[in-house]
């Protein structure tokens, strides 16, 4: 089997994006997650985030189109329109470049560079989320993808769509299963985690992508577990404070918390609100620690991660992991994760696989285990990844390796 990526406009004409919109359902109820998890402000951006990566050095780089105002400037006096934020000390430094990144695209290459693409228009599928949930050898590595949200046209009182579809598109019987968050949202965003759930953050309950056309922010932050039976996925997690809007992000970082950033909802940043202008440029970070992290969780982490190797190749090869655990853990899980390019809600070349593995011993806290790679760079593509050991559901700190 060829695991392909798919353009989401040729996915939708391929499966019936009119048979899909016909059976959309109203939002559904979802009960608060045990433990919700929380957000905390942490830093200032420097720039408005209007994309997002995470670096091999565990900082992240935020890019901006050009403004008339942004935190940073540069040696030269000119307001710098990209920076470097270091989730350890949660500390910005200006950087230089020499284009526009405006509404950009971009991907990771094979030698871990970054590349960012000229300006595209998405407008397809108006505010919707698409995620390329967990793969697999338990299902073949066949692609399971779910469609969220959206709005209904390009104005601020769009209403904003509750359903989601769910689909594998490359079975030979593929047909969509329906289901629904709690409420409306569009420009939401999902964020795939360690443990195979999906965080989704961000957004508005009316209006649509653009400046100045949303309003009604999302603040809480849902859980998608896709492992669960239909109508038990969705959990309520922590609220935020802080609108996100049109140009935020949201990451995975190193140590299994996601930040947010961003919301530049306007032409040219604006500080202080106004009535035409109710959503100013936001510079606060946030990070959100999610559920397996809340707690006493953070102290029950494996320890000592240690690779035989950092370089990988997706031909079924194996590599070794040792580390620590505490005494009477269960489990394991080895994923091999990329957060890709982050910008405009889409998260290009997200992906997540978890690896076979074997030599684990359940009680003891001392552990060897051997994981082997995906058969093929159809279902891992070249490129940067993060490796997270997940015990008992709580991953340990992820560490950097490159697929080739």
């Amino acid at each position: 089997m060829e695991l392909v990526e798919l353009h989401m406009g040729a996915l939708c004409a391929a499966i019936g994006i009119a048979a899909l919109a016909a059976l959309t359902p109203g939002p559904s109820q979802a009960p608060l997650a045990p433990a919700p998890g929380s957000f905390n402000v942490v830093g200032q951006s420097g720039v408005p985030p209007m994309h997002a990566a995470l670096l091999e050095n565990g900082r992240v780089v935020f890019l901006d189109k050009v403004e008339n105002y942004t935190q940073l400037q540069l040696s030269d006096g000119q307001y710098a329109y990209s920076a470097e934020y270091d989730p350890a000390s949660n500390m910005v430094v200006a950087l230089a470049y020499k284009t526009n990144a405006f509404c950009s695209g971009g991907h990771f290459l094979a030698n871990g560079t970054l590349a960012c693409h000229s300006a595209v228009m998405r407008r397809s599928l108006k505010l919707t989320l698409r995620v390329l949930l967990p793969l697999s050898s338990t299902n073949q590595w066949n692609p399971d993808i779910i469609i969220c949200g959206g709005g209904q046209y390009q104005d601020i009182t769009s209403p904003t769509d509750p359903s989601c579809g769910r689909i594998q598109p490359l079975s030979q019987n593929a047909n969509w299963e329906m289901d629904s968050m709690p409420e409306g949202r569009g420009m939401v965003e999902g964020t795939m985690l360690p443990d195979g759930t999906v965080v989704f953050l961000n957004g508005c309950n009316e209006g649509a992508q653009g400046f100045g056309l949303a309003q009604d922010p999302t603040l809480e932050a849902l859980i998608y577990d896709p492992t669960q039976p239909l109508g038990e996925r969705w959990s309520n997690a922590a609220n935020t404070t802080i609108a996100r809007l049109y140009h935020s992000v949201a990451l995975l970082l190193l140590d299994g918390t996601v930040m947010v950033a961003g919301s530049n909802p306007v032409q040219m940043p604006i500080l202080q609100p106004s009535a035409q202008n109710p959503y100013v440029t936001e510079f606060r970070v946030e990070i959100y620690t999610p559920p397996y992290l809340s707690g006493d969780n953070a102290n029950n982490r494996p320890t000592g991660v240690t690779l035989s190797t950092t370089a990988l190749h997706a031909d079924s090869s194996t590599f070794t992991i040792t580390f620590n655990v505490p005494a009477g853990a269960q489990s394991v899980q080895v994923a091999l994760y990329t957060n890709g390019f982050v910008t405009h809600s889409l998260h290009m070349g997200q992906r997540l696989a978890y690896l076979d593995s074997t030599g684990w011993v359940a009680g003891a806290t001392a552990q060897t285990v051997i994981a082997t790679m995906p058969p093929s760079p159809a279902v891992v593509p070249p490129g940067p990844y993060v490796v997270y050991v997940v015990v008992d559901g709580i991953p340990a700190i992820g560490q950097f390796v490159l697929v080739s």
